[in-house]
């Protein structure tokens, strides 16, 4: 988490997050990153294909299809960190090819900063 926090420059248009594909990683990334961007894009979904779960949370594809009703909520999150994305983001929306239960499959998730029309 420091590691992510130290390497913040600035606000970004888009963050996209190619990184270690498990709940925690893409999680932590999203909670901490997220305030600093705009558009937040979250590539190969491998977790949430395989319904790979830490314990008996919910995966992290799940958490993200449920933000705007449920809100952010991720144990890999601080209060601030959940608070700050349950008001202000916006799943916009959900790319996938091939078949889900295939971990060769492609996907993606977009997410951004809900508006006042929101």
């Amino acid at each position: 988490r420091q590691m992510i926090i130290d390497s913040i420059t600035g606000e970004y248009d888009v963050i996209l997050d190619d990184g270690a594909h498990t709940p925690r990683s893409m999680e932590t990334s999203f909670s901490v990153l997220f305030p600093y961007c705009k558009i937040y894009i979250i590539e190969d979904l491998h977790a949430w294909w395989l319904g790979y779960k830490e314990g008996d949370e919910k995966s992290t594809f799940e958490l993200l299809k449920q933000i705007e009703k449920d809100g952010w909520l991720s144990t890999y999150a601080t209060n601030e960190e959940a608070e700050y994305i349950s008001r202000n983001a916006k799943l916009l929306e959900v790319f996938h090819r091939g078949d889900l239960n295939n971990p060769l499959s492609m996907s993606a998730v977009v997410i951004n900063k809900r508006t006042s029309h929101d």
